[in-house]
């Protein structure tokens, strides 16, 4: 699934000239592969100012996104995950196998008998069989033997077999264990700034540092237009960020869909992008009503929680400090005071967040899959 981080970054002010130390450190001595990289995935002028701006941003938020990969492999960010006492016990366990006409003795899941035959009542079938596909007694399935509750132990003659092919685990001598070392930090296993969220911060057209994310494939037959003398992107600095714009922009969004809404359960005619279906009390979608028969837009912009009177229009799913701490709605933090923070209202607590960050602190959006 992909989910949608804040991620708050410190850049130095740039000039155009790179005259700052920390620019010319930053950039003028970029390894040449790196360099590549930050040119490959930005559309804007690679020149000056942007392009500064573009690869100190893709650098910082990658070193702070780097100590929650999943498969980070640097020794130093990794722990051994025991798997010993499990391993063990399994191996004390039984299996229902299936005892074939030459002597071999598998799994009745192991492929390809698992998915052609199926023990019942302590006898062999052989499923979607004959023209009706239906399990039936075929002479293919009386030659073979059921064995229920077949010993483990038995199948395989070693615990090391049985870890790496029952488990996929292998024994360490190192650590004199079974398991496998893990980032205990570990949240995501790919990353884009942007992606599926590229039309959400807004800036003034004339703002020359601005981040020029990725657009994910899910947008790719639909652009989404700005507010004139405005543009769209994935990070700017807290100063440029227009979230008044932002605001009448969304509520413009949403008084539009309940009229399309309301146009669809009046007259029947489905507007493009909305899906449900319409019926007596409103507009169903499955889950929840999209619309309501009768309701108001106050009603609809309440149920839709717009009218808050936070300043920010935007709730992600995950924040990334200044500090490189990762917050979360859900509940994967570990720590006991993070557990009791979670009861404040999550977006109290981006909110927060967002107030805390200084006019010159770069934000972020960041797209990540788990």
């Amino acid at each position: 699934m992909h989910f949608m981080t804040f991620a708050a970054v410190e850049i130095p002010e740039i000039n155009e000239y790179g005259e700052n130390a920390c620019i010319e450190a930053e950039v003028i001595n970029h390894e040449q592969d790196r360099q590549t990289s930050c040119k490959g995935e930005h559309d804007h002028e690679e020149t000056g100012v942007q392009d500064k701006f573009y690869c100190m941003v893709h650098d910082a938020v990658a070193e702070k996104m780097q100590k929650y990969c999943e498969g980070d492999t640097d020794p130093k960010n990794l722990k051994f995950c025991d798997c010993t006492e499990r391993i063990e016990a399994g191996y004390e366990g039984t299996v229902d196998c299936l005892k074939l006409p030459q002597g071999t003795i598998v799994p009745y899941f192991d492929s390809p008998y698992g998915n052609r035959f199926v023990i019942r009542d302590g006898k062999v079938f052989e499923a979607d069989a004959g023209p009706v596909h239906q399990l039936r007694r075929t002479k293919r399935a009386k030659s073979i033997r059921a064995l229920t509750g077949y010993p483990l132990k038995k199948l395989y003659p070693d615990i090391y077999r049985f870890a790496v092919e029952w488990f996929g685990i292998e024994y360490s001598e190192k650590e004199s264990a079974f398991g496998y070392y893990m980032n205990p930090n570990g949240i995501w296993d790919w990353y884009e700034i942007g992606g599926r969220w590229p039309y959400l911060l807004l800036v003034k057209d004339t703002c020359r540092e601005y981040f020029s994310g990725q657009i994910s494939w899910t947008w790719r037959d639909e652009t989404v237009e700005p507010p004139r003398g405005y543009r769209w992107t994935s990070g700017a600095r807290m100063r440029d960020i227009e979230w008044q714009a932002m605001w009448a922009w969304h509520r413009a969004r949403q008084e539009e869909r309940f009229g399309e809404l309301e146009d669809f359960f009046r007259t029947g005619e489905r507007p493009k992008n909305i899906y449900g279906k319409r019926i007596e009390d409103g507009i169903w979608d499955g889950n929840s009503y999209l619309y309501h028969r009768g309701e108001s837009l106050e009603d609809y912009l309440k149920r839709e929680d717009w009218l808050h009177e936070s300043r920010y229009p935007l709730c992600p799913h995950d924040l990334l400090d200044k500090k490189g701490g990762w917050h979360a709605s859900d509940d994967r933090l570990s720590e006991p005071e993070e557990k009791e923070d979670c009861k404040e209202p999550w977006n109290a607590r981006v909110e927060e967040f967002l107030d805390s960050l200084a006019d010159d602190d770069v934000l972020v959006i960041v797209d990540y899959h788990r």
